[in-house]
Parts: C-alpha cells; sequence; structure tokens
C-alpha cells in the first residue's frame, strides 16, 4: 500500500478513545517501518479535504475511520456525514476499514459491490471505552489487530477473519481476569465483525451472510 487516509476525531463521550487508535496504529506503521503516506489530521479530515483528497490518489490505498457512523454513513464528531454509501463509487479499489457503529450493515456492501477491494466493519452498535488505561488498551488493539495484519500483507478475507476472531477472543479471556464487567463489550464487537471481499468481482463476506 501507498497511502492511508486516516479519519479520526475527538469524542464528547469516548475522549480520545478514537485519537487512541489513531496513534497505535502510528506507532506499528514506524515500528514496523512500513513505508506509507498519512493523510488527514486527527479533527482535520473534513468532507472537502477528505475528497481532495481520495481525487489524487491511485488505487493502491487504505481508508481507516476511526470515528462514528451509522448504516449508512461514516460521520464526525458534530454527526456531519464524511462518507455516504451513495458515494461509494469514490472508493473503487481500496481497502476501507471502519470500527463506526454498522458501517457493514450497507455501507460495506455499497462499497464492494462499487468493486472496493476489502472492506472491514461492523454490523452493529459497538463499544469503545474510557477508564484505566490497561483495559483501554485492550479495546484499542483489538480494534486494530485486523488492520495490523493487512498493513503485514494478509488480505485473505477468510484468514484475517479467523485470525481477528481468535484475537479477539484472546482478549475477551484477558479481559475476564481483569474487569469481568467489561469481557461482554468486547464479545459482542466480536460477534459484530463482519470483512467482505471482492476479488475481480468475487464478492466474499466473512462470517458468510
Amino acid at each position: 500500500m501507498n497511502d492511508l487516509v486516516l479519519i479520526s476525531y475527538t469524542d464528547s463521550l469516548l475522549g480520545n478513545y478514537f485519537k487512541s487508535c489513531r496513534d497505535d496504529l502510528k506507532h506499528f506503521i514506524e515500528h514496523k517501518d512500513i513505508s506509507i503516506r498519512i493523510h488527514c489530521d486527527h479533527d482535520g479530515c473534513k468532507k472537502q479535504v477528505l475528497e481532495e483528497t481520495i481525487y489524487d490518489l491511485s488505487d493502491n490505498y487504505i481508508v481507516v475511520a476511526f470515528t462514528h457512523g451509522n448504516e449508512n454513513a461514516v460521520i464526525d464528531q458534530n454527526t456531519t456525514e464524511l462518507i455516504h454509501k451513495t458515494e461509494s463509487g469514490n472508493y473503487h479499489s481500496a481497502i476501507f476499514y471502519s470500527i463506526a457503529c454498522s458501517n457493514a450493515s450497507s455501507l460495506g456492501k455499497e462499497l464492494i459491490n462499487y468493486s472496493s477491494k476489502l472492506f472491514f466493519g461492523y454490523n452493529q452498535d459497538t463499544h469503545g471505552i474510557q477508564g484505566p488505561q490497561n483495559l483501554v488498551k485492550i479495546f484499542i488493539e483489538s480494534e486494530n489487530f485486523a488492520l495490523k495484519r493487512i498493513l503485514s500483507g494478509i488480505t485473505d478475507g477468510k484468514a484475517l477473519y479467523e485470525e481477528t476472531y481468535t484475537f479477539f477472543t484472546q482478549k475477551i479471556e484477558t479481559l475476564k481476569e481483569e474487569n469481568k464487567l467489561l469481557a461482554p463489550l468486547l464479545l459482542h464487537n466480536r460477534e459484530a465483525m463482519q470483512i467482505y471481499t471482492n476479488e475481480n468481482g468475487n464478492k466474499k463476506s466473512f462470517p458468510e451472510i
């Protein structure tokens, strides 16, 4: 991958959760010495900036959404739509990775219909947390695991889903030991996970739907 468009916002309820996801990802990229250009500042990826950035990119890029969303769109902290499913054609041949609530229900499917290569997201509302850093870290590592595998070259949907599901399961067991009240939240996130792929028109879903 040559380019990574990184959308993240400070949130009134989750505070710096999305920025922490961003920082964790950037640390991984730097630590692994991955050569990739990162576009968009934290709190700065407004719709016009996003559209201008995408327009200039080739097909070898990833869009990452560390923000809120719904079935049809990625939204910012003011609920302004940044990416709506009717704009899916703008992301032809992209890899699209979103931790926004419910994006897999409709937006992700439409992106794949318009030939995005891969979509990772959730088909229900999901949970991020604030609190002790060791607990927040478990959620962030889980959110970012599949993305780190993609950046490491794993883009087979089945393998990516299975590895990520296993990682979530391990982290859920850790949470049961450290704070058993939070474990069901991460379990819910795991069960809401959805991956779609489109390889030359051959569309697949993991898990199958």
